[in-house]
Order: C-alpha cells, then structure tokens, then sequence
C-alpha cells in the first residue's frame, strides 16, 4: 500500500505515514523526542463558561470548548449548553389527579400518559384499564366450559383447558368406568387373573425352597430382604395357567417390579433352565405379565 507523506507538527519534518494511521491519529511526530515536546507546550485559552484565561496543553486543544475547572463545565452543560439538550422541560398533567408536572422532552415524546407518582398511576389502570379495557386483554384466564360427561357449565382457568373438561371427579370417575376399562384403557396388558388356584401357596413353598430363598438376579436372601421373596411367573399364569415349579422364580421385591414393568429381563440362564431350552436355541421374551 502506497504511504502518504505527513509533516510532523513539532519540527515539520516529512514522515511516510500509512493512509489509515493518517486518517487515526490527529497529530504525527517523527519520533518520541518530538511527540514528548509537543505535548508540553501550553498555549493561553479562555474559559467558555467564566472567560477567565488559563494554559492548557497543546494536545488537549482537541476540544471544543475549554473549561478552567470541573465547576465552571458542570455549569455550562446544564441546559442548553449540553450536547444532548432536547428542549428541557415539559408542563404536563397528571392523567388521573390532573396536577402539574414537569417532565423532560423526549420523556413526553414516548409516553402517551404521565402520573405524579406510582399510587396516581395505579388507580388510574384499575379505573381504566381492567379486563377488556386492558391493552393486553385476551379474554381473561377464567373462562366457562363444559363437563365432558355431564354436560353442566362451570369455570376453568384457561391454561388447564384441554380437549375433556370434567366438573367433578365424580364425573370423571364415570367417563373413566365406561370409557377407559379394559381393552379400552391404554395401559391394558391383557388383564389379571384372579386367583393362581388352590395350590398356590404350596408351589410358592417349592419355588423358594429350590432357589433358597434369594433372587436370582442379584442373590440377596430373606434375612437380607428383612421380607418373603416375590414368587414370578416366568410365562404369565394368564397366558399359561401353569403353576408348575419350572415356571417360576424367586425375585426379590426391586428387581420383581423393575421385571414386571419390562425395564429389566431374567437372566438367560434362568431361562433355559426353568423353560427347558437348549443352549442356542430360540425362546420368546415372556418375562413381562402378572406374576
């Protein structure tokens, strides 16, 4: 990139400068000495606030007016003398008590209404801005549906609106019992069965005999359990209606409901043994069902 030759504005001596470190910087040096000599040079400026004369530094004569101190800048910014002065003051009134107030230019200029204080501008939006009135009214959070099954109005806060709406639990009780029974439920496995038989009691006796009162999955016994082994149904007594010993397995109470609810499976050796099957063979997953 071509360079663009630059006086120094302490001696005047050219300097080879890059275009957009001319356009940067407000003063060029050709080096320390110079630059250092600059910036100690004062000059004799007056004050734009008071006129009194005073020195200031030659490199600080950037800006637009001087100021002899703190005080007399601080009183010349106030009002109009201030860069971002928009007109000062506004007389306004009050949009629920009607008193006076003073309120800046471009406060007035973004609000449509002005309040003396929080409590005015409170009893204004209750009076004024309620309900339907309210700029961001979408029909209120109460609303009246339907019972589903009775067919009687009542209210409902509209975030819990969903597709059936029930005004009771009785009502929903009702829906349910003829609705969402049986095969019509969406947690039907198939159903239980009411009783295992009378030998029940004898072939859970069998069942945790030969496994010595443990489970199989993880081997803690009853004196760990502090309580009896669950008996299982490998095939459900539903399905199978076998309370033969082969069919069952000791679990304790954890891994008998993690088996029930499908999160876990029997140990495939557990398997093979109890169904009889053949190493390699094929065997369904039936280890989910009633136990």
């Amino acid at each position: 990139m071509p360079q663009v030759i630059v006086q120094c504005d302490e001696c005047g001596a050219d300097i080879a400068r890059d275009p957009s470190r001319v356009r940067r910087a407000q003063h060029h040096f050709c080096g320390r000495a110079c630059k250092g000599r600059f910036g100690r040079r004062r000059v004799v400026v007056e004050c734009a606030q008071c006129g009194k004369p005073h020195e200031r530094k030659l490199s600080s004569m950037s800006v637009s007016r001087p100021f002899c101190s703190s005080a007399c800048q601080n009183t010349f910014m106030v009002g109009e003398g201030h860069p971002k002065w928009t007109g000062g003051m506004v007389a306004v009134t009050c949009a629920q008590c009607g008193a006076r107030l003073d309120r800046a230019q471009n406060e007035v200029e973004k609000k449509e209404r002005h309040f003396c204080d929080n409590e005015c501008r409170g009893r204004f939006l209750a009076e004024h801005q309620r309900a339907e009135h309210a700029p961001n009214w979408r029909g209120g959070h109460i609303i009246v549906v339907w019972c589903y099954e009775c067919g009687w109005p009542f209210q409902r806060s509209r975030s819990l609106v969903g597709e059936r709406n029930f005004c009771t639990r009785a009502c929903y009780g009702s829906f349910c019992s003829h609705v969402r029974r049986d095969e019509k439920h969406p947690g039907w496995r198939g159903g239980t069965a009411p009783s295992y038989g009378p030998d029940w009691p004898l072939r859970q006796k069998e069942a945790r005999e030969r496994d010595g009162y443990a489970c199989v999955i993880c081997g803690k016994k009853r004196s760990n359990l502090k309580c009896e082994v669950a008996v299982h149904h490998i095939v459900p007594f539903r399905v199978s209606n076998d309370n033969d010993v082969g069919n069952l397995v000791c679990l304790c109470q954890h891994h008998h409901m993690q088996v029930e609810a499908g999160k876990i499976a029997l140990p495939e050796a557990v398997m093979r043994q109890r169904l009889g099957c053949e190493e390699g063979a094929l065997f369904e997953d039936v280890t989910f069902g009633t136990p």
